[in-house]
């Protein structure tokens, strides 16, 4: 007799972007926010924002290609 594992389900790899995408977009939205509370806080003139949503889009980059490594070596 051979002893069987039960397979795990995978999951649909489309939600799986879907949710990397909906990560990226929230991540880029309060890190903007915080840009332009600081902006009207200093009264800078968009600087902050942009330096804030500039940092907001390299922190989900780095997110989303840690876990699309992480997604490719379990397939």
């Amino acid at each position: 007799m051979k002893n069987k594992r039960p397979q795990k389900k995978q999951r649909n790899p489309y939600l799986i972007f879907i949710g990397l995408v909906f990560q990226m977009g929230v991540i880029i939205f309060c890190f903007s926010k915080i840009g332009k509370h600081l902006d009207n806080s200093y009264d800078s003139e968009k600087l902050l924002t942009s330096i804030f949503t500039i940092t907001g889009v390299i922190i989900s980059f780095y997110i989303l290609i840690k876990q699309l490594k992480s997604i490719n070596s379990k397939l």
